[in-house]
């Protein structure tokens, strides 16, 4: 994510919800070298509440969402923000590319692959690039948070799905650029997969 687009245009604000890991570390190193980046509490823990306190923290046009658990591919943020140059697209992005690395992950990143396991959500499978009604994470013009409200915390863990419906029907666009693959690693074990 820290590449020239963002060291010229770009903030990074990490939402924490008291991780137990090296996060503040690794976040002061990068800010001690000059990238503009700093950590915010998330005192909720819950990611609708951290995003919730990122808009309210960031400066930004765009907001740029991007969670743990993946890896980003190469200009990530720049191919998601292309398409806001268009005034009637208020999300964009790319799709969940899932991957396991011990063999219950892998079976888990399977099923998150297949129209078995996640229907016919396009944010999960192929090539579509397109308008469509959801986008994994993705690139949002802030002034729609005006216009449709944040997220709802009440509908988690569902708040991207309650976000996009409201931008849809708000007659705004999403725009899916399946080109755009976000690696996920989903949860170790079906009995972590189960709590999520």
């Amino acid at each position: 994510l820290l590449d020239d687009h963002f060291r010229e245009r770009g903030e990074m604000i990490v939402l924490d919800g008291g991780s137990a890991d090296r996060t503040r570390e690794i976040v002061g190193e990068f800010a001690s070298r000059g990238w503009r980046i700093r950590i915010v509490d998330n005192p909720g823990r819950i990611q609708s509440e951290g995003l919730n306190i990122g808009l309210e923290e960031a400066a930004g046009r765009f907001i740029v969402r991007a969670d743990a658990h993946s890896v980003y591919p190469p200009r990530y943020v720049k191919r998601c923000l292309e398409p806001l140059s268009k005034p009637e697209i208020a999300c964009a992005g790319g799709i969940m590319a899932p991957l396991g690395e011990t063999p219950a992950q892998t079976a888990i990143a399977l099923a998150m692959r297949h129209p078995v396991g996640v229907g016919d959500a396009k944010y999960h499978l192929g090539d579509y690039r397109g308008f469509y009604e959801g986008v994994y994470l993705g690139a949002y013009r802030r002034e729609i948070f005006d216009k449709v409200g944040r997220y709802d915390s009440a509908v988690h863990p569902n708040e991207d799905a309650d976000l996009n419906m409201r931008i849809v029907e708000s007659g705004a666009k999403i725009w899916l650029d399946g080109t755009i693959k976000v690696a996920y690693y989903p949860r170790a074990s079906f009995g972590k997969l189960f709590a999520q």
